[in-house]
């Protein structure tokens, strides 16, 4: 793996992670859930498919993507 694709694999592993961590808090659900649900969706797909470009994008903008994919209103699950 070169240096580009390693910079985007942790980029990816970080938003993703900083996400989950925004789901917990923000629903109150415990951060397992929030793994299994935030993995299990397009949004994450999107994510760490590299062609996206997702990856340059921050926790928030996932978190609304994931909030808006699932049909969540800002209150929660």
């Amino acid at each position: 793996m070169n240096q580009e694709q390693q910079y985007r694999e942790n980029a990816m592993q970080l938003i993703a992670y900083t996400t989950i961590v925004g789901m917990s808090k923000r629903f109150g659900i415990h951060p397992n859930k929030a793994i299994a649900m935030f993995m299990d969706s397009e949004t994450a797909e999107q994510l760490f498919d590299a062609q996206t470009g997702d990856y340059l994008s921050g926790p928030a903008y996932m978190l609304h993507q994931f909030m808006k994919e699932k049909h969540i209103g800002e209150n929660g699950v």
